[in-house]
């Protein structure tokens, strides 16, 4: 289920975003620790975002996260909620694992009174982000403020068309979920 509403905040903890290659822009959304944050990529006005994505290399992403900087930025973001289930067992036997779901399968170690087999292995993922912050699995952060006047100074992003979202663990660069939404209106 994908529902959008927009809504606006300005960020007084540092919230960084760059303007970055090909007109892209790029802003990181710090979680509590900051030790992961969502970063945005919003492509400039008229790109595909398919096209966009798919063509976007480790190199790209790498320039883009390395010239974020901190500063006071008026986001508008639309509300949004993805969840995604999956069946891996066939995935899983493809990768050779395929004894674990045989009568052939060796978990004594997990119970010895019965014989046991893995009889499904399901991922599920969701990501939430609305006016109280984002949630990821189980991880919640982010407060945001109810949208006010802002002096001139402080730059406007605008996520008001298709773009590219990824949770990212600082310390490894790992990215943990990666996504994005075609149509934010």
């Amino acid at each position: 289920m994908i529902c959008f509403q927009f809504f606006g905040s300005l960020f007084w903890n540092p919230v960084d975003a760059k303007d970055a290659a090909d007109g892209a822009q790029v802003i990181d959304l710090p979680y509590g620790g900051k030790s992961f944050s969502m970063t945005i990529i919003l492509p400039s006005g008229g790109t595909d975002i398919d096209q966009f994505a798919s063509s976007l290399t480790q190199e790209q992403w790498n320039t883009l996260v390395g010239k974020l900087d901190s500063s006071k930025v008026e986001l508008y973001l639309p509300k949004f909620k993805l969840e995604y289930n999956k069946k891996l067992n066939e995935e899983l036997k493809a990768l050779g694992m395929g004894i674990v779901f045989s009568d052939f399968a060796d978990l004594s170690r997990i119970s010895t009174s019965a014989p046991l087999c893995v009889s499904s292995v399901v991922h599920k993922t969701f990501v939430e982000v609305n006016e109280e912050g984002t949630e990821a699995a189980a991880v919640t952060s982010i407060g945001i403020g109810i949208t006010r006047a802002f002096p001139n100074p402080t730059p406007v992003m605008r996520i008001d068309r298709p773009f590219i979202f990824a949770i990212r663990e600082h310390a490894s660069g790992t990215i943990l979920f990666i996504g994005k939404i075609v149509s934010p209106l």
